[in-house]
């Protein structure tokens, strides 16, 4: 039989393994969740300006998965000389990942990015305005109107 004494002790022992074992667990938790956001910011935003080709490998013989029109928004995975490997949202429900030719594509980066997407913004509404104008252009200037305003 155990003495008061000592089993008071054994239930501090109990207690402080239990309460190390926690600040542990949490000083884990901490760790993994702060490393997450600095994974997450090294993706950048954008947007295309004209209608770009969503391809499997950043090769132009290589398969294509989608097409992708002007003002869409995409996220930059990566870069490899005159490719992007990018996430496209095509519509609400449709996000398709690949390599698309880095041309055309605003960045938050792009010096005067803003100004590119508000002149292309201004260039489909007109295309919409005409008689026989683009199909599409006034979806087009929409989308890039947005970006502007973001």
């Amino acid at each position: 039989m155990t003495t008061p004494c000592s089993a008071v002790v054994s239930a501090a022992v109990r207690r402080a393994s239990t309460f190390s074992g926690t600040v542990f667990t949490i000083a884990c938790l901490l760790a993994l969740l702060s490393a997450v956001p600095a994974a997450a910011a090294t993706y950048e935003r954008g947007a295309v300006v004209r209608v770009a080709q969503i391809y499997v490998s950043p090769d132009t013989s290589s398969a294509k998965l989608a097409e992708m029109d002007r003002g869409r928004e995409i996220i930059v995975l990566e870069t490899s000389r005159e490719w992007a490997h990018v996430e496209a949202n095509l519509t609400e429900e449709r996000t398709v990942t690949g390599w698309v030719l880095d041309k055309g594509v605003v960045r938050a980066s792009t010096p005067n990015g803003d100004k590119i997407l508000f002149g292309e913004a201004v260039d489909s509404e007109d295309q919409a305005s005409r008689r026989h104008g683009r199909n599409g252009a006034a979806q087009d200037a929409m989308r890039l109107y947005y970006w502007v305003a973001d």
